[in-house]
């Protein structure tokens, strides 16, 4: 993700110079919450909102698999990985 530019506020209320600084902080140094669903194969039984991603881990008999749902285009897109432990 970019970086917002720098903008002359000078001149403007502190009000709006110290929300424009909240907003820089959060898109800038923010991080955004995922769901994890525990043994859970199937998809996400909501409607996600565009960019929402979900994880999900199944683990049995000392193999995994690993789901990446991302809502995309009005639908549950998904990867997959598999491993041992």
């Amino acid at each position: 993700m970019g970086k917002i530019t720098a903008y002359d506020f000078s001149g403007m209320p502190e009000e709006v110079i110290d929300f424009k600084d909240d907003v820089v902080r959060i898109i800038n140094f923010g991080k955004y919450a995922s769901q994890v669903l525990y043994n859970n194969a199937s998809t996400p039984t909501w409607s996600g909102r565009e960019g929402e991603n979900v994880m999900s881990y199944v683990g049995a008999g000392g193999t995994f698999l690993a789901y990446n749902f991302y809502w995309l285009n009005s639908a549950w897109r998904y990867t997959t990985f598999g491993g041992a432990t």
